[in-house]
């Protein structure tokens, strides 16, 4: 059983910070949430710079694995509501579901 845990964020607010290790899984409520670093990528279009929205469900399953740090920080855009999920307790999940594993790796954006 995972633990979700609510969180009210304020415009400008980071979620995740570039160099922190990457430690829980980010489903967004009705906030809106961008990598803001990602406007200074050469090759970067319209599509990349869209904030995440209502349902988005941010997650690194490999840099979770290894414990690796952020590379970019993820801002709040507007006021609302993020759910955040334990890394350990996505990966006990995905240890007894590997059919969840193998969509999660395959289709979702990972960020």
């Amino acid at each position: 059983q995972s633990l979700m845990q609510e969180q009210r964020v304020r415009a400008g607010e980071v979620v995740w910070r570039k160099g922190e290790e990457v430690s829980d899984v980010v489903l967004v409520g009705d906030a809106k949430l961008a990598f803001r670093e990602l406007a200074a990528v050469p090759g970067a279009i319209k599509e990349d710079l869209e904030p995440f929205g209502e349902g988005a469900l941010l997650v690194n399953v490999y840099a979770l694995e290894n414990r690796l740090k952020h590379e970019l920080t993820l801002n709040a855009v507007s006021e609302g509501t993020i759910f955040r999920i334990g890394g350990e307790d996505l990966l006990d999940f995905l240890d007894n579901n590997p059919g969840a594993f193998i969509w999660m790796r395959d289709t979702l954006v990972v960020c």
